[in-house]
């Protein structure tokens, strides 16, 4: 038996009917689509490329911008507790009555047989540590802090007895007046 090979080669006049042209039509086609295909697959390659560099410089930018923000935020923390301490310093300043003007105005009222051992002065109370030798000496100096202009209810907070001599602890409190006058005696 004689072998029987396969010819692929169109029969003359085969590119003429029908399916002929359909054929020719389909293969051409499928040229287009497949150099189609490669070109969008060749820009996708290319394209890689140029996106990961865009990602590497922005991950690069990313990471300077950090570091500058991690070096600044030492800075801000100074900066702004400054400007907290500038601001109670304003509100300190602005008013006219500050601890040591307490102070002066304490000794105006401090009997011989009393000794202060702390006064606290904020914006809105006062409180008087102190050693009392008799008890009319605290009574003279609760008087004295009371006719302040710059005091109200101002009382007696606690008292302690101290061991060894004859004398007793106190804590005098009271509130500060919203306007504060000066510091004299009344």
């Amino acid at each position: 038996m004689a072998a029987r090979g396969i010819n692929l080669l169109f029969k003359e006049g085969f590119q003429h009917t029908t399916s002929g042209r359909v054929l020719t039509w389909a293969i051409s086609a499928g040229r287009v689509i497949v150099i189609l295909t490669e070109v969008v697959v060749i820009s996708a390659f290319l394209g890689r490329f140029w996106l990961d560099r865009t990602l590497t410089n922005l991950n690069e930018d990313n990471s300077a911008k950090k570091a500058q923000v991690e070096l600044s935020q030492k800075f801000e923390t100074d900066f702004r507790e400054a400007q907290a301490r500038l601001v109670a310093y304003k509100i300190i300043s602005t008013k006219n009555f500050t601890a040591s003007g307490a102070v002066e105005e304490m000794s105006h009222y401090l009997p011989e047989d009393i000794v202060l051992t702390s006064v606290a002065v904020n914006s809105e109370n006062v409180e008087i540590k102190g050693k009392a030798f008799t008890d009319g000496g605290l009574a003279i100096l609760l008087k004295g802090v009371n006719d302040s202009p710059n005091y109200k209810n101002v009382g007696l907070a606690d008292i302690m007895v101290t061991s060894g001599d004859s004398s007793f602890g106190f804590v005098l409190r009271g509130d500060k007046e919203k306007e504060v006058k000066s510091g004299t005696r009344k």
